[in-house]
């Protein structure tokens, strides 16, 4: 018994240390860039908007191909912005990894005055047609939020996420309500070399149903609904009927894909993936907006609390018709991490009283 008791103890010192060094990183965001945006300045971001063709591919196909999104010289500055807004902000996979891709960070907005203007000024002009259904009641003004940005990159090696709809990682709202992801290529993308993105053609995909078939989007959701990556594993009828009905695009940098947020998509592996190639580094940035009355789940700022409304929020910002002042000035007094220390640790506590303890009640 003792000696169990020991054991236990050197974990629990050792997962301490750990999260003593995770807790200072999170907590050590630096904050002496000043972001500085209202209604009376313009984005040094101009992108081409959607065409009426492309809006009613979007609400057919769930998903539209937008080339020369920005041009290539907004592309390479978002890219610049972004690389260095990105050693600014907390990453999972800095410190444990991860086998889909690499340099992955959300909510680069919040640290880079181009990010942020790109964020909240220049694209809500693009996602805007894709919400026209996005009503404040009160107002019966078109209304949506922005939810969260990232920024990461693939390498040869990386396996990419495979079929799936975001989860709570990148999409952190319940499920009673979509929105827009715009996915921005940084460097040139060719589908013979790999390293980008395939998305679901949902018609093609639904066409090929047959009466009695069980494989049926609802269900291909279900099939990873504990593991969000896995449809290879989990369900190969799923996987095998999407391979068959997606669609792939040679891109360059600034053109994009937008598509909704149940649409079905995957990251897709270079084609010589085994071999060493240090220069075969394709980076994305994209970013979510939600409509008006979304609620919050469970990996959020806890300005919101979970299943409540994302009002009044600044880390959540409304981002149309307008700018919310308020939202704006705390964004220029500098916003703090997500995880703060008096936090984390009563959250990681229950966590690992529950991994040693199962039976107990926390």
């Amino acid at each position: 018994m003792k000696t169990c008791l020991f054991y236990t103890g050197t974990t629990l010192v050792a997962i301490a240390a750990v999260l003593t060094g995770v807790v200072l990183r999170l907590s050590s965001i630096p904050n002496d860039i000043v972001i500085r945006l209202d209604d009376t300045t313009e984005s040094t971001f101009t992108p081409k908007q959607l065409t009426q063709s492309q809006i009613q591919t979007f609400e057919k196909e769930g998903v539209v191909f937008a080339p020369s999104l920005l041009s290539e010289e907004e592309a390479i500055r978002l890219r610049d912005a972004g690389e260095y807004a990105k050693e600014r902000v907390f990453s999972i996979p800095k410190l444990f990894g991860t086998s889909w891709y690499s340099d992955l960070a959300f909510d680069l907005w919040r640290t880079s005055p181009d990010v942020a203007s790109l964020a909240m000024q220049a694209l809500p002009k693009v996602a805007a047609p894709t919400l026209s259904y996005s009503k404040n009641p009160q107002t019966n003004n078109v209304e949506f939020r922005l939810l969260r940005d990232a920024m990461f990159q693939y390498s040869k090696g990386g396996a990419g996420c495979g079929w799936h709809v975001d989860d709570a990682g990148f999409w952190p709202t319940e499920e009673d309500r979509d929105g827009p992801t715009i996915w921005i290529a940084l460097d040139e993308i060719k589908v013979s070399e790999g390293g980008g993105l395939a998305v679901l053609n949902r018609t093609k995909f639904e066409e090929s149903m047959s009466s009695s078939s069980n494989v049926t989007l609802e269900a291909c959701r279900q099939a990873i609904a504990k593991n969000t990556c896995s449809m290879a594993a989990a369900s190969p009828e799923c996987y095998a009927k999407m391979e068959d009905s997606k669609l792939e695009w040679d891109m360059k940098p600034g053109d994009a894909i937008i598509w909704n947020r149940f649409t079905f998509h995957r990251g897709v592996a270079a084609v010589n993936n085994d071999a060493e190639d240090n220069n075969f580094v394709k980076r994305r940035y994209s970013i979510r907006y939600m409509p008006h009355g979304s609620k919050a789940g469970p990996m959020v700022h806890p300005s919101v609390g979970p299943g409540k409304v994302f009002d009044g929020s600044p880390y959540y910002p409304q981002v149309w018709p307008q700018l919310n002042e308020m939202e704006t000035k705390a964004l220029e007094r500098g916003l703090e991490a997500d995880m703060v220390l008096s936090r984390i640790i009563p959250m990681a506590a229950k966590l690992l009283l529950k991994k040693v303890f199962p039976s107990i009640s926390v």
